[in-house]
């Protein structure tokens, strides 16, 4: 919960990635003040023409359908109503942009806390059309390098936040097609990026221009483990690293053997190289973990390299020994692990 007045919710979220809604509160109250409550808002906010809302309930609140229709009866003869609710089920948040609830309309949302009930106002929401559109409208994607997800990259870029703010600047040394890249420039930064690939370079290159036009960038060839020659100007590294080979099937031990071995050789090469090599101190890395019969399996080597240069400043929604946050989606055999790292050179420092 945040207290406080923010000039313009819906430019926040978009910079942000995982926030789905942004709501003011409106009040507390208990189940028998619920639909008067939100009645009386309606009426109060609503300016003029027919009155489109919705309700969306979270914690165990599952009485959609009541509410609705005791609001609409509370508020019939004195405003046109339509709610948005198809079969009285929760809204997502494509659905608010398409109804144009956040400009011309409302929705109410609803939180049960023990016998309470907390209702809010949304007045952002995230856009999944951006998304897309950066996504699959760009000219050049490779199934064969991964597909990290625009959400999860802009999510990855908020983490290299220090006290709020943004670096200047990002390398991504993985850059692949350019997820992070494009990410990166959309959010107003300085987005340097490298690969061991010329064919995804020129992707990467093809789609930087595509979005935000032809100017001069730092995108060069480079394998993460070899010594770069001179120091890179970064203030800060965001990446999905080597995820190792494509599987399609269950794995078994030797596919495992194989990709362990593969992305940790390259992992732990690039951590070596970018603690003395990057001017920025501070790292957000997607690293490959597989999910078998067995359970999830991660790789254990890189830790060492960690650990004697970095400090891991993940915050885990976990109780698992790791500090560290999963993505991985359910059909998916490679998910990512994502940490948030700080130089050590630097902590001591501070």
């Amino acid at each position: 919960m945040y207290e406080g007045e923010i000039s313009n919710a819906q430019k926040l979220i978009e910079q942000l990635g995982g926030t789905i809604r942004i709501a003011e509160m409106i009040e507390e109250i208990s189940i028998k003040e619920l639909s008067q409550a939100i009645a009386e808002f309606l009426i109060k906010n609503h300016k003029e023409g027919k009155l489109n809302f919705g309700i969306t309930s979270f914690c165990g609140f599952r009485d959609n359908r009541k509410v609705l229709n005791e609001v609409k009866k509370l508020l019939k003869g004195s405003i046109s109503i339509r709610f948005a609710n198809r079969n009285f089920q929760n809204l997502d948040a494509g659905t608010l942009h398409k109804e144009k609830l956040l400009s011309k309309g409302f929705e109410i949302m609803i939180l049960k806390k023990g016998e309470k009930f907390t209702i809010f106002h949304t007045i952002a929401a995230q856009n999944i059309d951006k998304f897309s559109e950066r996504d699959y409208k760009k000219p050049f994607r490779d199934m064969e390098v991964g597909m990290l997800p625009p959400k999860l990259a802009l999510m990855m870029l908020n983490f290299t936040r220090e006290n709020g703010i943004l670096p200047k600047s990002i390398y991504d040394p993985f850059c692949g097609t350019g997820t992070v890249l494009i990410e990166g420039e959309n959010l107003g930064l300085r987005a340097l990026g490298s690969d061991i690939s010329e064919k995804v370079l020129e992707m990467s290159r093809k789609n930087l221009e595509y979005f935000f036009g032809k100017k001069e960038r730092k995108i060069f060839k480079q394998d993460a483990r070899d010594a770069f020659k001179k120091e890179l100007e970064s203030e800060a590294i965001c990446c999905e690293a080597y995820l190792g080979p494509i599987f399609k099937r269950s794995l078994n031990e030797k596919d495992l053997e194989k990709a362990l071995s593969d992305t940790e050789d390259v992992i732990y090469g690039f951590l070596r190289n970018m603690h003395t090599k990057i001017k920025g101190d501070r790292a957000v890395i997607a690293l490959p973990f597989w999910q078998t019969q067995k359970g999830e399996i991660f790789l254990k080597k890189v830790l060492e390299i960690i650990e004697k240069f970095w400090e891991n400043r993940t915050v885990s929604l976990t109780n698992r020994p790791r500090k560290s946050l999963l993505f991985r989606r359910k059909e998916q055999k490679v998910g990512r692990e994502i940490i948030i790292l700080q130089k050590r050179s630097s902590v001591a420092q501070r």
